[in-house]
């Protein structure tokens, strides 16, 4: 269970257990959700994040992988508390399809976001790209539902 195979997929160190203590079972569930059905681009997010040879342009670039998946989860989950979730949910009638929808598309525009903006971890733009992409999520939930 423990080791540093969790550190390369994006935890911060050898127990994902400290960085899933929030939000436990359901951000890992999510994480699942996005490997099943947006793998392509789950993918191409996940290499960019560990700056994988194969994209030249994410060479100090990188960022940890799962903490954003654990992030777009909690933001997920407040989204619903401050009600912005729940016309989606109401519409599709399943909570988890609109959650994992959301989180997909959550995920996919901080990669845009964070490529296009020239973000580094290094640099301080970890938080800001998450706090930036939460507003842009709460106030408009349903262009982020993919």
């Amino acid at each position: 269970r423990i080791g540093g195979h969790w550190e390369e997929v994006g935890f911060q160190g050898q127990d994902p257990a400290t960085d899933l203590r929030d939000l436990g079972m359901f951000s890992v569930l999510q994480m699942l959700y996005l490997v099943n059905k947006h793998l392509a681009q789950v993918k191409t997010v996940y290499k960019f994040s560990v700056e994988d040879i194969s994209f030249p342009s994410s060479q100090g670039h990188g960022y940890p992988f799962s903490l954003l998946c654990i992030a777009i989860s909690k933001l997920c989950l407040a989204s619903v508390r401050n009600g912005s979730l729940i016309p989606a949910i109401n519409r599709e009638g399943d909570f988890f399809r609109v959650a994992n929808k959301f989180s997909a598309g959550v995920l996919i525009e901080f990669h845009k976001h964070w490529v296009t903006k020239g973000c580094s971890v290094t640099g301080g733009d970890f938080q800001s790209a998450i706090e930036t992409l939460s507003a842009r999520a709460t106030s408009s939930p349903d262009a982020m539902i993919k």
